[in-house]
């Protein structure tokens, strides 16, 4: 049993590494990306340059995502009986919960903006305005699923 500890704490770092890139890339997104695009010179371009960041941003988090959950939940089941802590599976349902929160909350308003007509730009606005501060909910699903995962590996001793 002594061996899977050369397995399980390089797992459980991988996965807090993970979360991290995650809450980072999930940051960007709505502190720099989604204000960027109220400088746009028309509300035609909206769509196209939202639709560019979300396809990026799908393409980096959605496989770390995957590590990160893959990581903590191989990590647990690894584990001793003792060494199978709640935290490992807080943080894989943290990554794990980000898509269907993308899913149901952010899509539908991702559809308004598809939707624009070009003449009201302050209805697009509002519209980003309301996908950004939704996005936030990611962000601090991430960060605290991130925040888990560095005090429960601090509990353990990893770092």
């Amino acid at each position: 049993m002594e061996n899977t500890r050369y397995i399980i704490t390089p797992l459980k770092v991988i996965g807090t590494v993970s979360l991290g890139a995650i809450t980072g890339s999930l940051a960007a997104l709505s502190f720099s990306t989604v204000p960027a695009m109220f400088g746009l010179p028309t509300s035609e371009s909206v769509p196209k340059a939202l639709h560019v960041a979300l396809k990026s941003t799908k393409n980096v988090v959605f496989p770390l995502q995957l590590v990160s959950a893959t990581s903590f939940l191989a990590a647990f089941a690894l584990s001793p009986p003792r060494g199978r802590h709640p935290y490992l599976l807080y943080c894989a349902t943290a990554a794990l919960s980000l898509t269907p929160y993308a899913k149901y909350l952010l899509k539908p308003l991702m559809g308004e903006v598809m939707k624009v007509d070009g003449v009201n730009g302050e209805q697009t606005k509002e519209t980003l305005v309301k996908w950004k501060r939704r996005n936030y909910g990611r962000v601090v699903i991430a960060a605290i699923g991130t925040v888990f995962a560095i005090i429960g590996g601090h509990g353990e001793g990893l770092y």
